[in-house]
């Protein structure tokens, strides 16, 4: 799994980058006060912790041929 910086991600969902999805895993309350333009919220946060396997299901609704970035608050979690 690559790493990635803001910018490129910020270009390519300005330019309309269908196969590029920005997910921020992060608790609604966090997202709704401040996202990446264009990004959508899948609140994962505390199953990431308490119950990983919830998680995954939760995240097996995003389509598997596009590119994924996720985004949370410690950059340990999206991994």
């Amino acid at each position: 799994m690559a790493e990635v910086t803001p910018e490129p991600v910020a270009e390519r969902l300005e330019q309309g980058d269908d196969d590029c999805r920005v997910v921020d895993i992060r608790h609604e309350t966090d997202f709704g006060e401040r996202h990446v333009p264009g990004s959508e919220n899948v609140d994962v946060d505390d199953e990431l912790t308490d119950d990983p396997d919830a998680a995954l299901e939760e995240l097996e609704v995003l389509p598997e041929d596009e590119e994924i970035v996720t985004v949370c608050a410690s950059r340990c979690a999206a991994e």
